[in-house]
């Protein structure tokens, strides 16, 4: 295993910086902020839609500063991965879904070379390696990656997918698993993608739907929005940026993940709903622990696109 230092993105200041365009609407103008609105100017007075392609994105995004602080050491335990049995209960969650996930994958493209952009604590890496594929991941906050590191023999870079330096040869597959919607240019990124893979290779999605029926029973509380988020597409959005990109899709449908107690905990007290955060920790502190870690079956949540690069 190896782990590649990069320069210090908290170093990188940047203010009010301005969302990419869409290059989503056809026979229309980019869109952007000029075609938005705002749908929840009160609570969430960030956030814009799109009034013709229905792309929701921050504006203006956070700087490179903010980011930094919210992808602290500690960003992963948000969600549940603590210490101990608590680790091993939130790896085994994430494990299992990813299983469930190349199972999926290998109807479309057999064991190669897989980059993981966002690689996390490396539970995807880990679950390639141990299905065929030689792996590389890149994750902007050091301790995940030197985490991810610890469990394959691949290579993990320390750095945004933006400012990586990229690879000697290209990749089968590139695996963006609840990344896009993190990206500051998704659509740029997508493009850069394109360019990394072999020809026939394939880009594998997951990210949140802004038009799933959660999403609207939500409203302004659902738990996807938070800072860190700075795009929120919608299926018709994701299918013609990959299509823009130059793609063909392969398959489009719910990205089903494994989830336990204390992880949907974890997520709904970051709606920010005072009554709901105080009874998730009420909830948390009298329910045993193997209860809290037990691996619920896999639920629909967010989107998984695959797609083929057009040589």
């Amino acid at each position: 295993m190896d782990m590649i230092p990069t320069v210090d993105a908290s170093a990188v200041v940047s203010a009010d910086v301005a969302p990419a365009r869409s290059p989503c609407c056809q026979g229309h103008a980019d869109c952007g902020v000029e075609t938005a609105c705002r749908p929840y100017p009160d609570r969430l007075p960030w956030l814009w839609k799109c009034d013709i392609c229905g792309i929701q994105f921050s504006h203006p995004q956070p700087s490179e500063a903010e980011l930094c602080m919210c992808y602290g050491p500690d960003y992963f335990q948000g969600f549940g991965a603590g210490k101990g049995a608590q680790e091993t209960a939130y790896s085994a969650m994430k494990r299992h879904t990813f299983q469930r996930l190349f199972h999926l994958v290998h109807r479309f493209a057999a064991p190669g070379r897989l980059l993981d952009v966002g690689c996390g604590l490396g539970e995807a890496l880990a679950v390639a390696e141990s299905l065929g594929w030689k792996v590389r991941g890149i994750e902007r906050i050091a301790s995940a990656a030197e985490r991810a590191c610890s469990g394959i023999d691949g290579i993990v870079s320390i750095t945004r997918f933006e400012d990586w330096g990229g690879s000697e040869s290209r990749f089968d597959q590139v695996l963006l698993a609840d990344v896009l919607e993190h990206l500051r240019d998704p659509f740029s990124a997508l493009a850069r993608t394109r360019e990394l893979l072999v020809s026939g290779g394939i880009v594998v999605i997951t990210t949140p739907n802004s038009e799933s029926l959660l999403a609207q029973i939500m409203r302004d509380r659902w738990f996807h929005y938070h800072r860190d988020h700075l795009w929120y597409f919608s299926k018709r959005a994701l299918r013609q940026a990959l299509i823009s990109a130059g793609f063909s899709v392969l398959y489009s449908g719910h990205a089903f993940k494994t989830y336990t107690p204390r992880y949907i905990m974890n997520c709904l007290g970051m709606a920010a709903v005072p009554s709901i955060l105080a009874s998730a920790r009420q909830i948390e502190m009298v329910t045993p622990t193997a209860v809290l870690d037990y691996a619920l079956p896999p639920l629909p949540d967010g989107m998984l696109f695959i797609a083929k690069c057009i040589t």
